[in-house]
């Protein structure tokens, strides 16, 4: 979030703002994001370390009852006056931001006969991912019953008896249910290494816990005998520094309990049965 100037707020539904400034005199305040600002913030070339100038052009244009206008045209990028990429450091590099303008490009307007396009409202999981087994075309998504039932079918329509049919239309439940088993199997040994890792570095915390904890008690221990072996050799006419050294071996004490009291436990976390292990989020 640091990388594009954001901070937590009660702003969208994420819980984010952006800085917002009318203008050059006035202060900053933080509002929720806009979709503008988004979309700036992610095709600024300087957020990827570039320098860019001569973007836009000036024209003048005669409209249709004659008048001459101006206008204000957006280049594309091999006509800008200038662009030195890694410029200064960025946020992101600039094969990141690169990728970024393609997928931008694809979900505005998705080619023909590929998949592509942004992810719409509704229900159903594959929609603007699927594409049709016959023509390659990007399913469609439609809704149907009071339930909302998902469904997909394909734009490419033939005729059959006189008639246009979709080239492809199928029920979506079963076919959600598929994506879904097929996707927590596939992460099923995921889930696993990570409890696996999760538990070793949770024992490991631990042990490092408890070592450092001793320590702390020795260190403790060893004191409060220092300062009653002190107090006990001094002479007993020497009774102011007899007094201060009490007071020293007491107060040695006092930190001796405290360190005791502060112990992380000495019982170990439980081992996970590696042989039985399984991903709670797995069927099965």
């Amino acid at each position: 979030m640091r990388s594009l100037g954001l901070r937590a707020g009660c702003g969208s539904g994420f819980g984010l703002s952006f800085p917002l400034q009318s203008n050059p005199l006035s202060a900053i305040r933080w509002v929720a994001p806009t979709y503008t600002a988004i979309h700036h913030v992610l095709s600024n070339p300087v957020y990827a370390g570039a320098y860019t100038y001569g973007k836009t052009r000036r024209e003048r244009y005669v409209d249709e009852q004659g008048v001459v206008r101006k206008r204000t045209r957006h280049l594309p990028r091999p006509e800008w006056a200038v662009l030195i990429p890694e410029h200064h450091q960025g946020f992101i590099d600039w094969t990141t931001y690169e990728a970024n303008q393609a997928r931008l490009s694809t979900n505005t307007r998705p080619r023909p006969h590929q998949g592509g396009g942004a992810v719409r409202e509704g229900g159903a999981l594959l929609q603007g991912l699927a594409v049709c087994g016959h023509c390659a075309r990007r399913l469609r998504t439609h809704y149907r019953g009071r339930f909302h039932t998902p469904g997909y079918h394909c734009a490419g329509k033939h005729i059959v008896d006189g008639r246009g049919t979709y080239c492809l239309n199928i029920g979506g439940v079963q076919i959600d249910e598929a994506v879904t088993r097929a996707f927590l199997e596939a992460l099923q040994p995921a889930g696993v290494q990570a409890a696996l890792l999760a538990a070793q570095q949770l024992e490991a915390d631990h042990d490092a816990a408890l070592a450092q904890w001793r320590l702390a008690v020795e260190r403790a221990r060893y004191e409060a005998e220092r300062a009653e072996r002190c107090y006990r050799t001094v002479e007993p006419e020497n009774r102011l520094v007899a007094r201060g050294l009490e007071a020293e071996w007491e107060q040695r004490l006092r930190d001796l309990d405290h360190e005791r009291a502060d112990s992380p436990g000495t019982a170990t976390p439980p081992h996970l049965n590696t042989a039985g292990a399984q991903c709670i989020a797995c069927p099965g």
